[in-house]
């Protein structure tokens, strides 16, 4: 499943209060993936918190690890933040749960290409047998 951006808030918005509500939904059910997407998509489409957005993502993994769609807005935040490790952990995620997807592997031999020029040292992506996705 590929991700999309949620649609956008109507204007005027009060981001305080909507976080807050966010931030209240959650401490009312900590194990709510959909309460931690609200605030997600505050904190990374309406507030541009690059940080704070990406250890929400990382929770939500946590809790369902197979939300391969937050797995690209994660690969999204690592390329903003220019995470390189970070960006090729989520890849090699999405490529071991989606082995066969053509856009990630277009764009992970694109990463790769671009990043780790002839690295030996450098963990490759392998698919379920074994083979390097390189």
């Amino acid at each position: 499943k590929k991700v999309v951006p949620p649609p956008l808030l109507p204007l005027p918005t009060n981001l305080k209060e909507r976080v807050d509500r966010a931030e209240s939904r959650i401490r009312k059910d900590p194990a709510s993936v959909e309460a931690w997407i609200e605030l997600a998509d505050l904190l990374h489409f309406e507030m541009f918190w690059l940080q704070a957005t990406e250890s929400v993502y990382e929770r939500i993994l946590r809790l369902d690890p197979e939300r391969t769609d937050m797995r690209w807005r994660l690969i999204d935040i690592h390329q903003m933040t220019s995470d390189v490790e970070g960006e090729n952990r989520q890849w090699c995620e999405v490529l071991r749960r989606q082995p066969g997807d053509g856009l990630a592997l277009w764009y992970y031999k694109w990463f790769r290409k671009s990043n780790y020029r002839e690295d030996p040292r450098t963990e490759l992506c392998r698919d379920r047998l074994g083979r390097a996705f390189d």
